[in-house]
């Protein structure tokens, strides 16, 4: 498990938590987004978009929204309200941020979403189709058979879910961003599933995530963010090839907590390796 030799990475999206590592070769090739866990951060989306003006974008998000958004800002004016008839100016004034915060929050999702070659799904996505989750199956209908797909997956734990029926369109995915989380307890889960993943695809960058703790005396983050492109889009010998400088990379690779320095990562082959 680790990274292969590739030219020309690009970071995407913002330099703190929520940017991703990208194969330049992958922009051409795409033709939809699909951005499974947005929040209230879109940068990745947004930069990967301008990659490729043609390109379209699906976004999934069951906690965020235009409705949300809104309903944080009126809460947050009420706030507002009560806290200057108690008199506190100074807790008045923070629930004022937040207000503003909320404001330009939905201004910024309504601005970024409103045209139709970009389409929010305010659903989480699982493993059933309810009034509140999708399936990746049900996702299905944004795209068509010839489309290819780029798949950012920040779901919190819920990629071991879905992460199979994703593969199950592996021929038309060019590659993946995938945050995977709680390596701690899920070690030989994530081992598994990185191992489905390796079928058709490449890891052509790793990195730890600092939000997160390290394991023990193991060194290694319980989260990791890696990207996956397509074996077919690599020659035998890129796929074949291994990364020999360091992790994180100088000037493409930054902490997602900016307050820690970043984790660096040493030579590992399998998870096994390093949990053992």
């Amino acid at each position: 498990m680790w990274p292969c030799e590739v030219d020309v990475l690009i970071r995407v999206g913002r330099h703190w938590d929520g940017g991703y590592v990208i194969p330049a070769r992958v922009f051409a090739q795409t033709t939809v987004l699909v951005g499974i866990g947005i929040e209230t951060d879109w940068s990745f989306e947004a930069e990967f978009l301008a990659m490729n003006r043609a390109m379209r974008l699906v976004a999934v998000d069951g906690s965020v929204g235009a409705l949300e958004f809104l309903t944080r800002a009126v809460k947050s004016l009420a706030n507002v309200g009560v806290r200057l008839l108690r008199g506190n100016r100074r807790s008045a004034r923070a629930a004022w941020k937040d207000c503003c915060a909320a404001s330009g929050t939905l201004v910024r999702f309504l601005a970024f979403f409103r045209t139709r070659k970009r389409v929010f799904v305010m659903k989480m996505i699982g493993r059933e189709e309810t009034s509140t989750t999708t399936r990746w199956n049900a996702l299905r209908t944004n795209w068509s058979a010839s489309d290819m797909l780029f798949v950012k997956i920040d779901v919190e734990g819920a990629e071991y879910q879905v992460l199979d029926d994703i593969l199950a369109d592996a021929r038309n995915i060019a590659g993946i961003a995938l945050e995977v989380h709680d390596l701690e307890s899920r070690g030989g889960e994530c081992e598994e599933l990185l191992r489905r993943v390796s079928d058709s695809f490449v890891i052509t960058h790793l990195h730890g995530n600092n939000c997160a703790p390290l394991i023990g005396s193991s060194g290694l983050p319980s989260v990791l963010e890696l990207t996956f492109v397509n074996k077919a889009l690599l020659t035998a010998d890129e796929a074949q090839s291994r990364y020999r400088g360091t992790l994180p990379r100088d000037g493409i690779d930054f902490p997602n907590h900016v307050a820690f320095p970043d984790y660096p990562l040493g030579p590992l082959r399998t998870l096994r390796d390093r949990l053992a």
